[in-house]
């Protein structure tokens, strides 16, 4: 689940949940390192997730989705926090991608838990880690 989302958020932030457009001019605003930063955490915590599912020792696939929690956590502060955005608060890039960094990124933290717990959970006996 938390591949999916965090999926959902790279695919999310580069098309219907995109920063501010291009200016007149075609330059671009700081919003839009804001939302590729956004769109390359979301892959690549999706790849850490897609990982988690051929790992079979528990104790080190709990210790990715932990990391995960940790990229999520970046993640959310991303756009505005880590980098800078548009002037204005009226702009796309809080009204649009901003929050919906942020709720899947709340929402990626909130699976990787869950699946930490489980994994930790339905341990088995002879499991080392």
């Amino acid at each position: 689940m938390p591949a999916v989302l965090s999926f959902m958020l790279a695919a999310g932030t580069m098309t219907m949940f995109r920063a501010c457009s291009a200016k007149d001019d075609g330059t671009w605003m700081h919003c839009h390192t804001a939302q590729n930063a956004a769109a390359a955490g979301g892959f690549l915590l999706c790849i850490l997730f897609v990982i988690c599912i051929f790992v079979h020792v528990s104790g080190f696939r709990a210790a990715l989705y932990a990391v995960g929690i940790v990229g999520a956590a970046v993640e959310f502060m991303i756009p505005g926090s880590i980098v800078s955005m548009c002037m204005m608060n009226t702009m796309r890039c809080y009204a649009v991608m901003q929050p919906y960094v942020r709720v899947m990124s709340v929402l990626t933290i909130v699976a990787s838990a869950v699946n930490i717990v489980g994994v930790l959970k339905n341990r088995p006996e002879n499991d080392n880690s």
